[in-house]
């Protein structure tokens, strides 16, 4: 059995919390720069849905399994391990805000500026397709959900002794 004071207890949390953050920060990021390249190509918004979509669940999935990986690969837990793992996933929540920040701020603006019809034609036709719309919540409830069958399948096949 493994012993854990209460700092490591809080730690686990605030890593799990900072994973979760920093996949769903990188996850926008890339879902905002997907559609603005495939709108820079003038792709046609039917398109542009389903690609930014299916791109975003293999970002998610992959940086997931890396996340997990960086928790499953620790050969110990000590205080000091934890405190620097839960600094760097601070850190790395802290990028992708910044990420997502610059980009929107720039990326987005760019193509606004140089591609003004293509982008007005994705918003418009975004904008009238209420089914699209609730594709998009279901689709982000169902990458909650992966989330929890990774985090689960990585217990199941993580080794109990440290």
């Amino acid at each position: 059995m493994i012993e854990l004071n209460k700092k490591q207890i809080f730690y686990f949390i605030g890593i799990g919390a900072f994973i979760l953050a920093t996949v769903m920060g990188f996850t926008y990021f890339a879902r905002i720069a997907f559609r603005d390249f495939q709108i820079w190509f003038d792709q046609k918004p039917i398109l542009n849905f389903w690609i930014t979509e299916s791109s975003l669940f293999i970002v998610y999935i992959l940086l997931g399994i890396f996340s997990l990986l960086t928790i499953k690969n620790q050969t110990t837990f000590s205080e000091n391990k934890l405190r620097k793992l839960f600094f760097n996933w601070i850190v790395a929540f802290v990028l992708s805000q910044i990420f997502q920040y610059l980009y929107t701020i720039y990326g987005t603006r760019f193509v606004l500026e140089n591609r003004a019809d293509e982008f007005s034609k994705y918003v418009d036709f975004m904008r009238g397709e209420y089914l699209l719309e609730s594709y998009q919540s279901l689709f982000a409830i169902l990458r909650y959900l992966i989330f929890a069958v990774l985090i689960y399948i990585a217990g199941k096949t993580v080794e109990n002794t440290v």
